[in-house]
């Protein structure tokens, strides 16, 4: 019998990795003697909380929306293997915490790359998602955070560029 996702389930899934992304953020300022990283990491970190706020607000309308015994949406089928496939590669919806990830990150540079990854498999996760998401229900929402996800892996894109080949100063 196959299996579908339904619009409650996929926004507590985007909680879920805007709550471990905040959590392995904060960490990696405990753990980073970078001050740019630190304070790149913090503002990731404050606009991972933001994001996390805006999914719980769009599960409280998409909740408030419908009747009690029917689900919001139901994704079609291969739609819903592909959210359910992303999901369960998003490093931050598994059963690693984000103490263990971070645990195992050695240098600076393995630090953002690892960010990249996070920001890139949540832009992926997040534009299929918004492909089933009217505006009135939170898509313009999730426009938004997409675009900041964007901002955030250029950001990183952008550190690790200057940490690999520093600007040589004269």
């Amino acid at each position: 019998m196959p299996y579908f996702f339904n619009a409650e389930e996929i926004m507590e899934v985007a909680i879920l990795i805007e709550k471990n992304g905040e959590q392995f953020y904060r960490l990696l300022i405990d753990e980073t003697k970078d001050n740019d990283i630190k304070k790149i990491c913090a503002r990731l970190r404050d606009d991972e909380k933001k994001h996390q706020k805006v999914f719980e607000e769009m599960l409280k309308k998409t909740m408030s929306k419908k009747p009690a015994s029917v689900s919001v949406k139901e994704f079609p089928e291969d739609d819903a293997k592909h959210l359910k496939k992303m999901a369960d590669a998003n490093v931050f919806t598994r059963n690693l915490s984000a103490k263990e990830i971070a645990s195992k990150i050695k240098t600076d540079q393995e630090t953002i790359r690892f960010a990249l990854k996070i920001e890139n498999e949540s832009i992926a996760f997040y534009a299929q998602l918004r492909k089933f998401t009217s505006s009135d229900m939170g898509g313009n929402d999730i426009d938004k955070i997409i675009k900041e996800e964007q901002a955030h892996y250029n950001i990183l894109d952008k550190l690790l560029t200057d940490k690999i080949n520093p600007r040589e100063t004269c």
